[in-house]
């Protein structure tokens, strides 16, 4: 990680239950290291805003999401 970055932190949560199921278990490590591109990413380029922020930071989760499955 580049100097100043700090830990990203992600919530993951399922609506139905207190259980995550195993598939969504299996999708975190992808989902963690997506996040983690794009705050490096940041380090360069600011987002261009917290809206947009979150929107990337989403689409970046949902990829990283269908591409494990």
């Amino acid at each position: 990680m580049g100097a100043g970055v700090g830990l990203a932190r992600v919530v993951v949560t399922e609506p139905r239950t207190t259980d995550l199921d195993e598939d969504l278990k299996g999708q975190v490590p992808a989902v963690c290291a997506a996040v983690a591109e794009v705050r490096l990413e940041w380090v360069t380029r600011a987002s261009a805003g917290e809206v947009q922020a979150r929107a990337e930071l989403l689409a970046a989760a949902r990829h990283a999401r269908a591409a494990a499955t």
